[in-house]
């Protein structure tokens, strides 16, 4: 590998770093005051996006096992975050979904998470919004592909 392009490398990586810790903190932020960890607003926010998983879902989306989701589902349920659902076509199968004051929770959790980002872009011009954008789509699409490759 070229000297130059080495230190592109590592600029790159010393920056993805910052960048993630400031995401996963601003995402902690988001929590202060709900009384949940980050892994069961994960499941929550997993929850509104697959709408009604089944726990196997949930547990694939997370890559933990079936016992580790029950356990995060079931303080959850006892928050009154979420419930469980018989499948309308099969009734093996159980389904969960968000409550009323859980889709409250995620909601506000959101506007949070979008006020941080704000901020984090806010010395950003729209047009260098938008090149970040393309970029960070650009790299996203690779990623999905090299992880196709790969499985």
């Amino acid at each position: 590998m070229k000297h130059r392009e080495q230190g592109i490398i590592d600029k790159f990586d010393e920056l993805t770093r910052l960048v993630a810790r400031t995401f996963h903190a601003s995402g902690a932020c988001c929590l202060i005051g709900f009384d949940l960890t980050i892994q069961q607003f994960m499941v929550l926010n997993i929850v509104h996006r697959l709408s009604d998983p089944k726990m196997t879902d949930l547990s694939d989306e997370l890559n933990v096992t079936l016992g580790n989701v029950t356990a995060l589902v079931n303080r959850l349920i006892r928050l009154k975050y979420l419930k469980r659902l018989p499948d309308a076509t099969d009734r093996r199968i159980v389904r969960v979904c968000l409550t009323v004051q859980g889709r409250e929770l995620v909601k506000r959790a959101e506007d949070k998470r979008h006020e941080g980002m704000e901020l984090m872009l806010r010395n950003l011009s729209g047009k260098e919004k938008r090149q970040l954008l393309q970029i960070m789509e650009k790299l996203a699409a690779a990623l999905k592909k090299e992880g196709e490759i790969n499985q």
